[in-house]
């Protein structure tokens, strides 16, 4: 087997690093039938073990999509990967990653309704209900330090286009978001620059979708945004 030539990152190679950060965790049916799924949205683990863009600060398996082509939307400032023995393959103890894009704040809410993705979000911007596909990477609304209140302002930052995606069999073209929750703002800037999140999931929109054009409309440019 061919040695891959790029560093490995938190569970991330360089040379793809936008790629590998879209993972997500799809969302369980729970239909009668249908075998226990080894995707599990349960708690992250009690011993931190990897930063929030990593599969690896989650439990469950994850998965990729296979789609034609991507447009990078999110510019990738630095990555710091600090390991126990300088290996960034193997134990970590801290890392971050600094990027520069567009975001936009939306609120989060439970979907009680029977369909696919049990969360709803609105844009603060144009207070539209927006139709996205969202994973989340963990239970989100258990108690614990990473739990997000109902109603919370969360934000999408917009990480790619992808165009020809065959996962689901329908060949369709999306954006992309990777969903971010405040950890720590910078208060003497008063926007997102040197701001810091941690992520809690990954959001999908079809182009199609009637109010994206708007939604995309309210997302702001900001520089260094800092993801543990």
């Amino acid at each position: 087997m061919a040695v891959r030539k790029s560093k490995y990152l938190a569970g991330l190679w360089e040379n793809t690093f936008v790629h590998d950060l879209l993972w997500y965790v799809p969302n369980r049916t729970n239909l009668p039938g249908i075998p226990e799924s080894r995707y599990n949205h349960g708690l992250r683990p009690l011993k931190w073990r990897a930063p929030t863009w990593s599969w690896a600060s989650i439990r469950s398996a994850v998965k990729y999509d296979h789609y034609t082509a991507f447009n990078e939307a999110i510019k990738i400032e630095k990555v710091n990967v600090e390991a126990v023995d300088g290996n960034t393959a193997g134990e970590l103890v801290a890392a971050s990653l600094v990027v520069s894009g567009e975001m936009a704040a939306v609120n989060i809410r439970r979907n009680c309704r029977i369909q696919l993705s049990s969360e709803d979000f609105e844009s603060v911007g144009t207070k539209e209900r927006l139709p996205a596909s969202f994973s989340k990477d963990y239970d989100i609304w258990a108690k614990s330090d990473d739990q997000i209140d109902e109603g919370e302002e969360v934000y999408f930052l917009l990480a790619a286009k992808v165009f020809d995606n065959q996962t689901t069999g329908m060949r369709r073209d999306e954006v992309w978001f990777m969903v971010l929750r405040l950890v720590d703002r910078n208060t003497g800037s008063g926007n997102s620059d040197n701001c810091v999140y941690a992520r809690i999931g990954l959001a999908k929109m079809e182009v199609t979708d009637e109010p994206l054009p708007d939604f995309l409309a309210t997302f702001v440019h900001e520089d260094n945004v800092i993801i543990i």
